[in-house]
């Protein structure tokens, strides 16, 4: 004898028989959906522009690190980059800015400080046109380059390189000037040659610093650019053909609801009415 059910209790597995009954009796469209939903995923992934990740890094001592975060605050919070137009903008995506603090200066000497130290700026970016990253590139260095702190510094700084290489180029003239004017009675008395030798390598070493120092300063330097070990920021084929199935399995769950309610609204009414 069948056991009574309540009429709120109901029967998974007749639940489940049913869903393969009316998989049987629909088997066109069982297998259709499926495959329709794998054609538009193809289409889409087919038609979908590409897009591709990149990323950069500078390095400046001309930019502490809470004017670096500054900067790219506002960098972030704007809605193009300056020197950017709409064209180009519609084919940049998210950009995204992070701020490191270095741990030691660039250029040092073993009696003067000469460099800050640096930040290093690191930059993400995600395009559907590659031919944009060389000019996003270019605006971005720009725009650091022109910042108020960088160019103040960049003055104070050249002043001070060029007044330090002045003054050791008349030291080692006048050591070259000493030289040429000792006899060997005040060298013997006064003066040491390998004392004037080193005095005049380390004057050397320390204006090939300033110098260096001098060029590093005329602009912010890139570690590494946006146009190197860019890799491609879409899905592999395989997921799309995996979400098409889903997908029409979906869709084909939904028409057979229709179905069904259709069907069942059919009955009731035929049942109201007699």
């Amino acid at each position: 004898m069948e056991k009574n059910r309540p009429d709120q209790e109901i029967d998974l597995l007749e639940l489940l028989a049913k869903f393969f009954s009316a998989l049987r009796k629909n088997v066109i469209l069982t297998i259709a959906c499926p495959l329709l939903g794998i054609a538009l995923a193809v289409l889409i992934a087919k038609i979908k522009k590409e897009s591709t990740h990149a990323e950069m890094m500078i390095v400046t001592d001309l930019l502490t690190e809470g004017e670096a975060k500054f900067l790219t605050e506002q960098l972030s919070s704007a809605d193009t980059v300056p020197g950017i137009n709409e064209q180009q903008r519609r084919n940049i995506g998210n950009l995204k800015y992070e701020v490191i603090k270095g741990e030691f200066p660039i250029i040092t000497d073993k009696t003067t400080l000469i460099g800050k130290v640096p930040v290093y700026i690191q930059i993400k970016a995600e395009t559907s046109d590659k031919k944009v990253l060389p000019v996003l590139q270019n605006v971005l260095v720009n725009y650091i380059n022109g910042a108020e702190p960088v160019i103040k510094e960049r003055r104070e700084r050249k002043a001070f390189y060029i007044n330090m290489i002045q003054k050791i180029d008349l030291e080692l003239a006048a050591i070259e000037e000493v030289k040429k004017n000792i006899d060997s009675r005040t060298q013997a008395t006064y003066l040491n040659p390998s004392e004037l030798f080193s005095e005049t390598v380390t004057l050397y070493d320390r204006k090939l610093n300033y110098q260096r120092g001098l060029k590093e300063i005329e602009s912010i330097q890139i570690v590494k650019g946006f146009g190197s070990l860019s890799k491609g920021a879409g899905f592999p084929m395989t997921y799309y053909i995996v979400f098409g199935v889903f997908g029409g399995i979906i869709i084909l769950s939904i028409l057979m609801f229709i179905g069904y309610f259709a069907n069942y609204y059919r009955n009731f009414e035929k049942n109201r009415i007699n």
